[in-house]
């Protein structure tokens, strides 16, 4: 693995940001999370239950105080998972820009922002690639040997 693929901060060297590499990235990225207790960031903060027509559903004081340490909790691993996450997108200048430019207070709508546009530039050259395979034919004269 090259020197920039982590940043040299720490011992708990964050994955650089990749967008040629945005699956590889985010797996590197969710694991380092796990290692630094920063993985509950990574899905929505939790917030009280609602039913089905969006009304919220009466808790008693113990289901009210259970939430409110789940949220704080999750606040404690949003701020690890942010820090890192502003680390990793340093190096790359489209995703510094990104991070100085739009005003991300949490690391989950940065990462939803990273794989709309990431993601989909992967999934278009994956699918890209994937037509030019299922297209490819041989010549009239080409045996299959001379194709591979």
């Amino acid at each position: 693995m090259s020197d920039k693929t982590f940043s040299k901060d720490s011992a708990d060297s964050v994955p650089l940001f990749e967008g040629h590499n945005y699956h590889g990235w985010y797996k590197q990225f969710k694991s380092h999370c796990r290692g630094i207790g920063a993985h509950m960031a990574l899905n929505p903060r939790p917030t009280p239950p609602v039913d089905a027509a969006g009304i919220p559903v009466a808790q008693n004081a113990a289901q009210r105080a259970a939430l409110v340490k789940l949220q704080e909790l999750w606040d404690e691993h949003d701020n690890k998972a942010f820090s890192a996450l502003m680390k990793a997108c340093y190096q790359d200048p489209k995703t510094r820009k990104l991070t100085e430019t739009e005003d991300f207070e949490q690391a989950l709508p940065l990462l939803n922002r990273l794989r709309e546009r990431y993601l989909s530039d992967v999934e278009r050259q994956t699918g890209a690639a994937w037509s030019q395979f299922f297209n490819f034919s041989a010549q009239p004269t080409e045996s299959g040997m001379d194709l591979v």
